[in-house]
């Protein structure tokens, strides 16, 4: 396996920084949206690229259906023989034509960053450099419709018996919990007691998890211990099997996480100014974090 050199570290690093801003000039919402559509577009180019390294070039049939998906992309006079052109071709008209409203308010980069990263894209690519293999070495009459490739892409396994779906879904609950740790934050290393509400939703989502361990230790190790318990008790099996390093990974660089701990960092600044403010319900919390833009100066 090729060695990631610094440069490409170093690049790659500026681009999540990049991509970490440019999140944030967009409401989670509307990005949501936008991130959905985006992975399934992604998907469609890699089946279209599958298709044409298996052919040599694109068949009557992928023509029409890219008429009929992409108006005026065959029309236009840069179709090409060479799957990756074509491919990156077809990407830049995606970006051009379906995107162009998050192209023109600036947050393109975070679509496009985000979107390849999540486990559906990547079963996508995994899968679609399987098809690409097997139908290279037995070429096919006919090849599956997108819609019935995609549902194969996502039953696609990017660990044993794991397929990018349940990985997706996995890293969104993680995703969840983490954001639900962020709200307790400012009881974290914390001498005062919780306020009653707070203290009623823990119980009731950790029923097995005391308050008491949030408190009178530093904040780190508040957060620490309460994120493992987390892991321990809704993860195990992911432990278990191994993959739990993935959705790690996967969570820290989330788009919605992203947010909500931008909004965190927001929040407890607010609330250090003011310690009047009420304490807010959780699902009231996140959703503020949810909507949280950050303006531009």
């Amino acid at each position: 396996m090729r060695r990631t050199t610094l440069i490409e570290t170093s690049a790659q690093r500026v681009a999540a920084d990049l991509a970490s801003k440019r999140v944030m000039r967009v409401s989670w919402k509307r990005f949501c949206e936008a991130y959905e559509e985006y992975i399934r577009w992604e998907a469609f180019v890699l089946w279209v690229r599958a298709i044409v390294e298996a052919q040599g070039g694109p068949p009557v049939s992928l023509l029409h259906v890219l008429r009929k998906r992409c108006a005026g992309f065959v029309e236009q006079g840069t179709m090409s023989r060479e799957p990756r052109l074509l491919a990156l071709r077809l990407h830049e008209w995606i970006q051009d034509r379906i995107f162009s409203y998050a192209k023109q308010e600036g947050w393109l980069d975070a679509l496009h960053f985000y979107g390849v990263r999540s486990p559906r894209c990547e079963g996508a690519w995994a899968y679609g450099e399987r098809c690409a293999r097997e139908w290279k070495y037995k070429q096919r009459s006919t090849y599956p419709g997108f819609e019935t490739w995609w549902r194969s892409a996502q039953n696609y396994n990017l660990f044993s018996k794991v397929t990018a779906a349940r990985a997706s879904y996995v890293v969104d609950t993680y995703v969840d919990w983490l954001a639900f740790a962020h709200w307790l934050r400012p009881l974290m290393g914390a001498t005062l007691k919780s306020p009653t509400e707070v203290a009623r939703e823990l119980q009731r989502r950790c029923p097995d998890f005391a308050s008491e361990q949030l408190t009178g230790r530093p904040k780190q190790e508040s957060w620490q211990t309460f994120v493992k318990h987390i892991e321990d008790r809704f993860f195990s099996k992911v432990n278990q099997q191994r993959w739990l390093d993935y959705i790690r990974e996967k969570a820290d660089n989330h788009p919605r996480h992203i947010r909500t701990i931008a909004y965190s960092d927001r929040w407890l600044q607010e609330r250090s100014c003011d310690r009047t403010v009420p304490y807010p319900p959780f699902p009231q919390w996140r959703q503020a974090a949810d909507e949280f833009i950050e303006k531009l100066l």
